[in-house]
């Protein structure tokens, strides 16, 4: 995905697209940089693969996007996780599969 990479990165500093906004995150013991010099000036966030490991590398970031919702903690989020997926198989199941995602996010919101 390095071309998708790139146009995010480049998009962020094109003239009144200062607004998009972007995250590497990465398993750790990557190779990217190696490969990527470009992404030696940001630091990709890293995760053991677990949703433990994925909600603390993401959810600092998360933390200062402008807009975001109140002060929500990795903690908090991870202890809610659980109920989210009983919900979120409810919901797959009531939509058939394919449900629209605003009833996920409502799902997400549901425990917090």
């Amino acid at each position: 995905m390095p071309l998708e990479l790139g146009m995010a990165m480049a998009r962020r500093y094109m003239g009144t697209a200062t607004d998009h906004e972007w995250l590497i995150v990465a398993p750790k013991g990557h190779a990217y940089l190696r490969f990527v010099s470009d992404l030696a000036a940001f630091d990709p966030a890293t995760h053991d693969g677990t949703v433990k490991g994925v909600v603390f590398a993401v959810m600092p970031w998360l933390a200062t996007r402008e807009g975001r919702i109140p002060p929500v903690t990795p903690t908090q989020v991870i202890a809610a996780f659980p109920h989210f997926r009983a919900e979120k198989r409810k919901t797959s199941a009531a939509w058939g599969g394919f449900p629209p995602w605003p009833e996920f996010v409502l799902d997400a919101i549901k425990k917090l």
